[in-house]
């Protein structure tokens, strides 16, 4: 028995002294590894730590310009050196003798002469503002001109030197030719369709313009020019032209 017992108290620090042999290996490779991976670790961030001061030194070189420029916007004075002054425009010399408005020959110094015959042939005379009967509309109106009696084709003639302000056709009044003698604008009335001036045209005293025809609004009464006049943008008798 005795035997049996001592045996077992062998076994036991036996096992005892493996175990702890044991125990100081796995310690001893536990510092190992633990050394190694502080090593590599203080590597890994001694590396971070230059690569991230390397970045901070480049950053701060691109930002001076930017400082820069925003110490210069800060600075009146610097801004006032970087402006350009804009070139002066001098003014145009004004003329010294400025150009006088264009008048129209006064009616007085004007020759007017009768467009159609000696124009003595008044068929209806200028009524002004007073209604008169009209034989073809039926009705009372005014008389803004004055009738010359013709035949149809007789040539119409420029009452007097002057420009053909314009040409063109009216429902009561036919075909018109409108020329400006001055102060004057004589519209002719009743002409033919076909225009001997055109629209521009300067014509002169007795100068054929055009042939009689009809005017629509008088066309049952006896063929004759209608004549109109304005002088000053204000209605007058034709006949006072002439007269």
């Amino acid at each position: 028995m005795k035997g049996t017992h001592s045996d077992k108290k062998k076994e036991n620090r036996s096992f005892y002294m493996a175990l702890g042999v044991c125990l100081i290996a796995v310690g001893i490779a536990a510092w190992a590894t633990f050394d190694s991976v502080s090593k590599v670790t203080g590597r890994y961030s001694d590396s971070l730590l230059e690569e991230g001061s390397e970045l901070s030194q480049e950053s701060e070189v691109e930002s001076e310009p930017e400082e820069s420029a925003s110490a210069t916007e800060g600075d009146p004075s610097k801004v006032e050196e970087t402006q350009v002054q804009a070139p002066v425009e001098s003014k145009p010399e004004e003329s010294e003798e400025p150009e006088k408005p264009v008048t129209a020959t006064p009616i007085e110094e004007i020759d007017f002469q009768s467009p159609l015959g000696d124009g003595t042939n008044v068929y209806k005379a200028y009524s002004g503002d007073e209604l008169v009967y009209s034989e073809t509309m039926k009705d009372y109106r005014v008389h803004n001109g004055v009738d010359l009696s013709g035949k149809r084709g007789d040539v119409v003639h420029a009452m007097a030197e002057g420009t053909v302000s314009a040409i063109y056709q009216d429902d009561l009044l036919g075909n018109v030719i409108e020329i400006t003698h001055g102060e004057a604008v004589v519209s002719y009335c009743g002409l033919g369709d076909t225009a001997l001036v055109r629209t521009g045209d300067t014509v002169q005293a007795g100068q054929d313009i055009g042939s009689l025809t009809e005017v629509p609004s008088e066309n049952i009464e006896t063929p004759h020019l209608h004549l109109m006049a304005q002088v000053n943008g204000v209605w007058v008798d034709p006949m006072t032209l002439l007269n």
